[in-house]
């Protein structure tokens, strides 16, 4: 056990955000859909726009990442195999991170950024607002025993010229750490409870052990702080498949997906512990074992850090992880085929609206949005095709360290959502959500006798029966599950509305 002595005082800019624009996608040609789609949180709502970068660039790749100025706006980026700035170009020496045979075969051409999950991820420096750090895990091929391991845990540091306006690495792939049986990836970062320092951890493989780093507010690492946590599962469990803290720093998960070749069955663990992030210190081990054959994408905790969110490529979960008996409820499956290509739900990131934002587990260019993921089971809102982006997307979303706050006041009035057919009528729903009951207003030009009211997978729930003559209408929704649903037209001479119930 070890204590950390707080060695500066607490700073306001500690608890501010730099991820208030989002950038990923890849490719260069905007005509067909390839280039970047950007997310814009920054002024109050969401807004999408797009971009053409002159070089390709591949971030959304497993080891992508960016981080904002405190003004919200983007200025670095990067693949995991070079550091661009906001016009996307290679910032002055930005090349050649992580260097060694990875680098060698997936750095060149159009190779789709470096192969690691969470490999990589940007923190500000609180007492120099020019300078800014990339922390970053290489990989290497174990040939012996025919598996991939992280080794070297590096630091890059970037510096703004205020003059010439351009961003210089100035110190690139200083070593912190070196271990040749690390698990690759799995990279992540919470705030130390002082708001300005930050903790991150590397896991060693199939071991209990793990290293703990923490990184002060001008960039200097203390570490690493070995703890092993008293669990022999550890020992028998495969790769794990992303970590991530909650936003208040009081725990910690991990997701491990397994294959028995012998009985030919697919188990994830997720492994949740309590976290200090004063101390540092890792306690109470639990475990949540759950069934899935289509293998496993992403984990997030909700903004109030009382749910975790977790995926397979199919399916999402939400696990209530503070209650007596832990419990995992499926919460959407999707499995469809959009622009000739199957779309599934793949990672998950918080936005800093309080959404949280879920990549559709293939290349395409669509995004589901979780609306209210502090809330049980279906009433968490999970919205399939949620945002239709302006170019492709990978089935991962950039990584990102975990920021302790988010803005639920930011409007989700996304630019790309799907739009509805102007010919056709629009009805309105108050109160949206409903409690029991809402009323209904649907366009006075139209002859509706009845609507179907059908569930998020387009189950078919109930008909409601319509005045024809009349234009608004109260509907009893009393005994109907609390869930997001759609009230349909048969006729489809009106447009489709989601409505969400929230009934005790």
């Amino acid at each position: 056990m070890f204590l950390f002595v707080l060695l500066f005082p607490l700073l306001v800019q500690g608890q501010e955000r730099f991820d208030q624009q989002w950038y990923f996608g890849y490719g260069t040609d905007l005509s067909y859909g390839y280039g970047i789609t950007i997310l814009d949180f920054s002024d109050g709502e969401l807004k999408m726009s797009a971009k053409e970068p002159s070089e390709y660039f591949y971030l959304g790749s497993s080891s992508g990442s960016f981080i904002c100025n405190k003004s919200g706006e983007l200025i670095l980026a990067t693949d995991g195999c070079k550091v661009v700035d906001s016009t996307l170009n290679v910032i002055s020496n930005g090349d050649s991170l992580n260097p060694g045979d990875f680098y060698m075969y997936y750095c060149s051409g159009s190779d789709p950024g470096y192969p690691a999950k969470q490999s990589a991820f940007f923190l500000p420096d609180l007492l120099d607002t020019s300078r800014f750090f990339l922390f970053h895990l290489d990989q290497y091929a174990n040939d012996s025993i025919n598996n991939i391991f992280g080794q070297n845990f590096y630091k890059t540091t970037i510096v703004f010229d205020t003059i010439t306006h351009e961003f210089t690495i100035v110190e690139k792939n200083k070593l912190l750490f070196s271990n040749s049986t690390l698990y690759g990836g799995n990279l992540t970062a919470c705030q130390h409870q002082d708001g300005q320092s930050w903790w991150t951890f590397l896991h060693a493989y199939k071991s209990n052990e793990f290293y703990k780093f923490l990184i002060g507010p001008d960039g200097q690492v203390q570490g690493p702080f070995e703890q092993a946590i008293l669990d022999f599962k550890y020992f028998s469990l495969s790769h794990p498949y992303g970590s991530v803290f909650s936003p208040d720093g009081r725990f910690f998960a991990t997701q491990y997906f397994t294959i028995n070749h012998v009985t030919n069955t697919y188990q994830t663990d997720i492994s949740i512990l309590d976290f200090d992030n004063e101390t540092g210190m890792l306690s109470n081990q639990r475990w949540v074992t759950y069934f899935d054959s289509t293998g496993i994408s992403g984990l997030s905790f909700s903004p109030n850090s009382q749910l975790l969110y977790v995926t397979s490529n199919t399916t999402l979960y939400q696990v209530d992880f503070l209650a007596d008996s832990v419990t995992i409820e499926m919460i959407a499956y999707v499995n469809e085929v959009k622009n000739n290509w199957p779309v599934g739900i793949g990672d998950l990131r918080i936005g800093s609206d309080c959404r949280i934002y879920v990549s559709c587990g293939t290349t395409n260019n669509f995004l589901h949005v979780i609306h209210h993921p502090d809330l049980k089971g279906p009433a968490c809102g999970f919205d399939t095709f949620a945002i239709e982006t302006f170019t492709n997307l990978e089935f991962e979303l950039p990584n990102l360290p975990i920021f302790p706050s988010c803005d639920s006041t930011i409007q989700f009035l996304p630019v790309g959502v799907l739009a509805i057919e102007e010919k056709k009528g629009k009805m309105t729903i108050s109160p949206n959500p409903s409690f029991g009951s809402f009323y209904l207003t649907l366009p006075e030009a139209f002859m509706i006798e009845s609507l179907e009211l059908v569930d998020f997978l387009g189950r078919f729930v109930r008909h409601i029966d319509i005045h024809k003559y009349s234009a608004e209408h109260a509907i009893d929704v009393s005994g109907i599950p609390s869930g997001i649903y759609f009230l349909r037209d048969p006729s489809q001479r009106v447009a489709s509305t989601k409505v969400v119930i929230l009934n005790e």
